[in-house]
């Protein structure tokens, strides 16, 4: 499902709300016949698929977020303003971008004029300053290569129309929301995931997140920024364990020659039989067994 452009000829529109896109998932739900299913999502489709969640806990399986995002009105401050304590000249670049008298308001809804402006003079710069600052806040993650910068104008312009449609209104949730109703969610079996590094969300949303569902897990990575390595991994693993109907721990260990280990313990044990090392999608070389008691146990290094 490509939430992102379901209603993005209606970027500023009264029916493109976060509730109007939780009825579009429960919709497609419905019409493909699904009783429940497994509800997973980064960045703002963790704010998305934990607002569904909420709304419908009867369909939901498990629930996987990751990049683990509130998109309540202080953390889009944060985003747009604070983090120019960090990047200041990156930050005064991006708002220079506004009139003088718009500097100090809503950021998000002060870029949102200017893309929805027609005239490409002025909806193109704000586009390329918003891309700017994304890749900027973005950017502590390992490995981080800017992409918008590169995607088709168009692309581009319709993409953070609905970004900053979204960011304008806090997500049309009030702020406390998927805490407050994070309860509904005892039973479901939650995951979350979440880079230490990550300027642009920070870490306090996440953990009180962890702790607002019951039973629910927090993985950090402390590598990682908005999204990286270990948390595409995490996010595969724990899907794929309750699929499989394992139910353990998740380890792992950064070790210098995967290849020469998994000799040593092959001449040593048969329980890596069928664990060859292998170069992953998420930038390690790495090779993993259960043990016994049915905990992941992974030896990687990055490549």
């Amino acid at each position: 499902m490509d939430h992102a452009l379901c209603r993005g000829n209606r970027s500023r529109s009264s029916t493109n709300t976060i509730q109007h896109l939780i009825e579009d998932i429960e919709q497609l739900r419905i019409s493909l016949g699904i009783d429940r299913w497994l509800v997973w999502g980064g960045s703002w489709g963790s704010t998305l698929g934990l607002a569904y969640a909420e709304a419908h806990p009867e369909a939901v399986t498990e629930l996987i977020p990751s990049i683990v995002c509130s998109t309540n009105s202080a953390d889009i401050e944060w985003a747009t303003r604070t983090m120019g304590r960090i990047f200041p000249e990156r930050w005064h670049a991006f708002v220079n971008h506004l009139s003088s008298d718009k500097r100090w308001g809503n950021l998000a809804t002060g870029i949102s004029d200017l893309l929805m402006d027609p005239d490409p003079r002025v909806h193109e710069p704000a586009a390329l300053a918003w891309c700017d600052w994304e890749d900027t806040h973005m950017s502590l993650v390992e490995g981080y290569q800017p992409g918008l910068i590169d995607e088709d104008p168009a692309f581009r312009l319709c993409y953070f129309r609905l970004v900053t449609h979204y960011w304008a209104n806090a997500a049309f949730l009030e702020d406390d929301q998927l805490l407050r109703n994070a309860p509904r969610l005892a039973g479901v079996p939650t995951f979350l995931s979440h880079g230490r590094l990550d300027v642009s969300s920070p870490m306090d949303f996440p953990v009180a997140l962890a702790r607002a569902i019951p039973g629910a897990e927090l993985f950090v990575a402390d590598r990682d920024g908005h999204g990286g390595p270990a948390m595409i991994h995490l996010q595969w693993h724990s899907a794929q364990e309750w699929s499989d109907g394992v139910d353990g721990n998740v380890y792992r260990f950064l070790v210098d020659d995967p290849d020469a280990l998994r000799t040593e313990i092959s001449e040593q044990s048969n329980l890596l039989e069928d664990r060859a090392v292998a170069d992953t999608a998420w930038g390690t070389r790495e090779f993993g067994p259960y043990d016994p008691d049915g905990n992941a146990l992974f030896f990687y290094r990055d490549l």
